[in-house]
């Protein structure tokens, strides 16, 4: 949850800035079993951020370039968790999932650089 909570925080310092924030909770841990509290959910309460529940790990299926580790040998699903991925103004996920600009894994190990490459971003699309 420090990931989120932290996400949150930087939210409240690029207000203004026009920014888009996915956030998607999986089942990844045994207490997983059910979608994120309302008291999870406002860890990201920006109104820039919509936030889903992939009870089916679907995100997690289509998004090789994200997981954090790989499907095991016994069938276990891999998991996409605790990761930001920033992508360039106007990437679509068509055909294939788009490629992030920068990767945090965990959210909370660069969550300085998360802000300064948001801030960045946002700098060179009002220049152009």
């Amino acid at each position: 949850m420090r990931g989120a909570s932290a996400l949150g925080d930087v939210l409240k310092r690029v207000i203004g800035r026009p920014v888009r924030v996915f956030v998607v909770w999986e089942p990844v841990l045994w207490r997983d079993f059910a979608p994120p509290t309302s008291k999870v959910l406002s860890l990201i309460s920006d109104s820039r951020a919509s936030q889903y529940w992939d009870k089916e790990l679907l995100l997690s299926a289509k998004t090789d370039s994200l997981r954090r580790q790989p499907a095991s040998a016994s069938g276990k699903k891999a998991v996409v968790w605790d990761v930001a991925a920033i992508f360039p103004p106007g990437a679509r996920w068509d055909a294939n999932f788009p490629s992030p600009t920068f990767t945090s894994r965990p959210v909370i190990a660069r969550i300085n650089e998360i802000q300064r490459r948001l801030f960045e971003l946002n700098s060179q699309s009002t220049k152009e």
